[in-house]
């Protein structure tokens, strides 16, 4: 495929020259919940093994969290077979503190792994009465050494009531993804356990995870995220608990991955309607903008823009048979605004979904290769094979499936959903390639035989042409002097 931008491409020949290497200032990639990233809660009155069903898949550079619940507010957590996984920190307690096992008690506990080391859930140990337990999977964090910049812990002072705090703490480096977590004794089946948590020095606070089961006394957590941009403090995370009890809690402040090549993931936004238009918040500086528009087959979009910019289409997949529909794929690598921005999808009558991936580079960024030749009736396991000629450069795919449900679709190894969509007798799908790397990237994405369209794209930093040094006379090299 040709470049949308291209510069310097022709070769120099027999030259020797020094070449500086520039340290240029990291870019960070942003550490998100996975999309699937939560198992159901297992619960019980012995041992625990949290279900893996609706995980996803553990990609090498996933951090997956297992949290603990427990009746008992005496033992300390254990696992009878850890697979892995470490606890951080000890066991939070809260209750009267006598042998008895009572409700509202609590011991809970909080244990990570990275996923080159996943190979199955883990076994928690009895805790004595009620336990349950469930995994959680983020992806974008650091790839080695301990995933988080700084963590906290707590029992709101042991007491039994239905405020509840989360204690923060102070980071060191920038993009942190603060992971809130918080134990409840309540001995109800129930979603609704937490209330909205408020927290004036985190953005995008969002509620991930909440279940609570009455096997035994009962019990289980909540799961809150938010993002704090800038180093410094984070204050206690306070919320409003459902049912009375005694509370056990950890705040976990995530580091984001260090691209060394320097383009990294940033954020992902999506909205679907007629003509739709929404707010797409990078994490960091934008120098590259990705936008996948779905609709009905024939409809081209009348425009896709970025903060105002006119996006370039990069390509477009259209299925008019079978389960029909098409797939459009647009870029802006160049003059990309900052902050939060408006992008707006002119789709004409029919409407369209749209879905957004910002990258960070430390240059501005250009489409190396794309392909939108999956587009078939009936394929298993489509996939394509985009070129990056040697240079780093980062993929993704968009994509719709005739499978009826998001479970007859997943990504690919080392690949992660950014969304995964049911969209009644079709899915509809962002997925993103975990590693940044020079070498020939395979997109696409499993299913049994079914219709299949897709545009994947590989993007890059803009190559610039060597710059010509004066004094240095290259005739005689063949290739030309300086101006």
């Amino acid at each position: 495929m040709a470049l949308l931008r291209a510069r310097g491409d022709a070769p120099l020949k027999h030259l020797v020259f020094l070449v500086s290497l520039l340290l240029a200032a990291p870019s960070w990639a942003a550490v998100q919940f996975a999309a699937n990233g939560a198992s159901t809660v297992t619960s019980g009155t012995g041992t625990c093994t949290p279900a893996t069903t609706t995980l996803g898949t553990v990609g090498a550079t996933d951090i997956v969290l297992l949290v603990v619940t427990g009746e008992h507010d005496r033992n300390n957590h254990a696992l009878t077979t850890a697979n892995g996984f470490v606890q951080i920190g000890a066991t939070i307690k809260g209750g009267d503190g006598d042998a008895t096992e009572e409700n509202p008690e609590i011991g809970f506990s909080v244990w990570w792994v990275r996923g080159s080391s996943w190979t199955a859930a883990p076994v928690v140990t009895d805790t004595g009465d009620h336990t349950s337990c469930a995994l959680h999977r983020f992806t974008g964090a650091v790839t080695s050494g301990d995933p988080w910049d700084v963590n906290a812990s707590g029992n709101d002072s042991n007491a039994n009531d239905t405020s509840a705090n989360i204690p923060g703490a102070t980071t060191t480096v920038a993009n942190t993804y603060v992971v809130l977590v918080q134990g409840t004794s309540n001995n109800a089946t129930a979603t609704t356990n937490c209330g909205a948590v408020t927290n004036a020095n985190l953005v995008d606070i969002t509620e991930r995870f909440d279940s609570t089961n009455t096997s035994g006394l009962g019990g289980g957590h909540c799961i809150v995220t938010g993002t704090k941009h800038a180093i410094g403090a984070y204050a206690t995370s306070t919320l409003t608990m459902s049912a009375t009890t005694y509370k056990g809690a950890f705040s976990i402040a995530l580091k984001p991955a260090v691209c060394a090549t320097n383009i990294c993931f940033d954020s992902f936004s999506t909205l679907t309607g007629v003509d739709p238009s929404w707010t797409h918040t990078p994490l960091g500086t934008p120098k590259g903008v990705l936008v996948w528009a779905v609709t009905v087959t024939g409809d081209v979009p009348v425009s896709v823009t970025y903060g105002g910019t006119a996006m370039a289409l990069v390509a477009t997949a259209d299925h008019s048979t079978g389960e029909t529909g098409a797939v459009h794929a647009y870029f802006l690598g160049s003059s990309v605004p900052t902050g939060a921005q408006t992008i707006a999808i002119d789709a004409g009558a029919s409407g369209a979904a749209g879905y957004a991936v910002s990258l960070t580079a430390t240059t501005d960024t250009e489409v190396l290769d794309s392909d939108a030749t999956i587009n078939s009736d009936s394929v298993a396991d489509p996939s394509v094979t985009l070129s990056l000629a040697g240079r780093s450069a980062f993929a993704a795919i968009g994509f719709k499936s005739g499978q009826d449900d998001v479970t007859g679709i997943a990504p690919n190894a080392n690949w992660t959903a950014q969304i995964e969509e049911d969209a009644g007798i079709s899915t509809v799908g962002v997925y993103i390639y975990d590693v940044v790397s020079t070498a020939d990237v395979t997109a696409g994405w499993t299913q049994t035989a079914d219709d299949a369209i897709a545009v994947a794209v590989a993007v890059a930093e803009v190559q610039e042409a060597p710059a010509c040094t004066a004094g240095l006379n290259l005739t005689l090299l063949g290739v030309g002097g300086c101006p």
